[in-house]
């Protein structure tokens, strides 16, 4: 390269880069102009997905689907998708309960079933829970009480911490207030999302099925699935690209019932864990926080207090969304 066009890109460069950077630094929004920068077109978004559903399981050379069916707006929105680009008779949902979840979820998840006209299954997963010992330390209550005594256990929990019980998880190990009697919970809990994964794959396997997963982008950045889990794990994730918020944008353009769009989201694998009190925080102001840091944008008012705290979500999540690989160098 000729020395004067190589001087002439170093300028270039060294102009460009500074002004970039103040541009980027000089963006703000505030609540209402996020919220509309996060807004989509839901049936665009909608046709976009249900051309790559078909062509994955093109590209797999699969018979038929297969998806956890929780209850949830999530995986209903997901089983929505498939059943406008796919027969009812190819479509199978796994509906996998156990008796520390909420039966509501399980009664909405056949329904939904039903409602698409779609097979289904119901896998108890107690049998399988027992022989692995888990179970809530007093079985023997309601599930009412259950989740009351859960939420005063997450109230003292941060009292003794000063940080959400979802942080001091995220962050792992450590010698910290009740570490033992969390880390066994968590175990247990996610115990539970790793064996629907295997009765997935199984029904995938034996069906020459594509598996179909659930997965938003608020879930993943924060760290809210499980590790090797049903939520983690799929040949195909159609949300993962989508924010919560948006995908309750998606869910009204499919016309779901609106008892699944307007009852609390939760995992269901904790009694009386909703999402959004694990969090302790609406889920619009999540994603809206998500957004900016993702688009390198500040926030002002109420937001920017909040700031920090998604940061760190995000960041003591970073392992769960990684394998280590270490880098062996010449040998």
């Amino acid at each position: 390269m000729p020395w004067n066009c190589l001087l002439n890109l170093v300028k270039i460069t060294l102009l460009t880069i500074p002004t970039l950077y103040c541009c980027k630094a000089l963006v703000h929004m505030n609540e209402q102009q996020l919220s509309q920068a996060l807004q989509i077109s839901p049936g665009k978004v909608a046709e976009k997905l249900q051309q790559e559903i078909m062509a994955c399981k093109k590209k797999m050379n699969c018979n038929r689907v297969v998806l956890g069916l929780s209850g949830g707006i999530d995986s209903a929105v997901i089983a929505a998708l498939c059943r406008r680009v796919i027969e009812g008779d190819k479509i199978t949902a796994l509906i996998m309960p156990d008796k520390e979840g909420n039966k509501g979820n399980t009664r909405d998840a056949v329904e939904m079933a039903r409602q698409l006209g779609i097979h289904y299954q119901l896998i108890y997963l107690d049998p399988f829970l027992e022989s692995a010992n888990i179970r809530f330390p007093v079985p023997f209550i309601g599930y009412r009480m259950k989740s009351w005594l859960v939420r005063i256990f997450y109230k003292r929990m941060k009292q003794r911490t000063g940080e959400t019980p979802f942080q001091t998880i995220l962050k792992g190990g450590g010698d910290y207030a009740y570490s033992s009697l969390i880390n066994k919970g968590t175990a247990n809990y996610r115990f539970k999302h790793r064996l629907r994964l295997t009765f997935l794959y199984q029904y995938a396997e034996q069906k020459n099925a594509m598996a179909v997963g659930a997965a938003n982008k608020t879930e993943y950045l924060t760290g809210f699935f499980v590790k090797f889990g049903i939520d983690h794990n799929a040949d195909i994730m159609p949300l993962l690209n989508l924010y919560k918020t948006q995908v309750y944008e998606l869910a009204k353009w499919l016309e779901l019932p609106q008892r699944l769009i307007s009852k609390p989201p939760s995992p269901d694998m904790i009694p009386g864990i909703t999402d959004e009190f694990a969090f302790e925080m609406p889920y619009n102001e999540l994603d809206m926080l998500l957004y900016a840091m993702e688009n390198q944008i500040g926030t002002e008012g109420s937001l920017k207090e909040k700031e920090d705290y998604v940061r760190s979500l995000y960041d003591h999540s970073a392992h769960m969304r990684e394998v280590y690989v270490p880098a062996l160098g010449e040998q």
